[in-house]
């Protein structure tokens, strides 16, 4: 758990109009912080999965993560012609499954990962407003599709 996270909840006091903190900034700051963080915390996780893959399958399905251009805060995730683009956008986290088709990308899926605060400015995420989710989770759910997508395709043969 995080440090900052305890801090901010051993200061807060109840009152009849919600938790009151004494430093209301610091909560802004500390989830703004997190909100940001999330697309690196992404990105680790598919770099570790990736290169995990890699080791254990010899090769044989071989993901990527790719840093996107300097326009938006993300990276793309990769296996043979399909690509899952994972960007922050004021609202949370998009994604967006495409599959090359020739030059012209062809989206087929798309998920967006929603921030819900606390009181004390921790966030949880949401898939598609369904239920909670964890960075790791989300990884294997776009895994996952986009290893479906590759052997419906026949990029991918078992």
């Amino acid at each position: 758990m995080e440090k900052a996270w305890i801090e901010i909840f051993a200061g807060a006091s109840l009152t009849s109009k919600g938790w009151e903190h004494p430093d209301p900034e610091a909560v802004e700051n500390f989830q703004k912080l997190q909100f940001q963080d999330m697309i690196l915390r992404l990105k680790e996780i598919a770099e570790a999965f990736a290169a995990e893959l890699r080791d254990i399958s010899r090769g044989r399905r071989s993901f990527r993560v790719v840093s996107a251009n300097e326009s938006i805060f993300g990276f793309i995730f990769m296996l043979e012609r399909l690509q899952t683009k994972i960007e922050l956008t004021p609202q949370g986290v998009a994604t967006n499954l495409l599959i090359l088709d020739g030059f012209t990308p062809k989206s087929i899926m798309r998920h967006t990962l929603t921030p819900r605060p606390d009181a004390f400015g921790g966030l949880t995420w949401t898939l598609d407003q369904t239920g909670f989710i964890s960075p790791e989770q989300l990884i294997k759910i776009l895994a996952e599709e986009m290893l479906k997508a590759a052997f419906e395709r026949g990029e991918i043969r078992p």
